[in-house]
């Protein structure tokens, strides 16, 4: 199954990312269907991943289609602002959007699961 490719540059790749694959192989979970090498053997060259999305997840990955276009990715991730829409089940309490400014990491209330 071929991943859908949503950008290209001439160093690098942006893609829909299904849910229920790994970006890369890991010491805990060593899938051999990941998205590296699914990507790696579409393109037919080496892909460099920039940054990562959990198994259940789908969304826009970007990879570098060499060393130097992930590290330009990666400058621009690191200088940017990152915002994640999140869709639920269930009701909500308001119709409108809400901005959520708390961290992650437990720091200050937040749960990070």
């Amino acid at each position: 199954m071929s991943l859908t490719v949503l950008a290209r540059g001439d160093d690098w790749i942006v893609i829909d990312k299904p849910a229920g694959l790994l970006v890369h192989k890991s010491a805990l979970a060593r899938d051999r269907d990941v998205v590296l090498t699914r990507l790696r053997d579409q393109l037919g060259q080496h892909v460099f991943p920039v940054h990562r999305l959990d198994r259940p997840t789908t969304g826009c990955l970007a990879f570098g289609l060499d060393s130097e276009g992930a590290r330009k990715l990666q400058e621009a991730l690191q200088a940017g602002q990152k915002t994640y829409l999140t869709l639920v089940r269930g009701q909500a309490e308001a119709l409108d959007g809400q901005v959520i400014d708390r961290p992650l990491n437990g720091e200050g209330g937040g749960e990070r699961k």
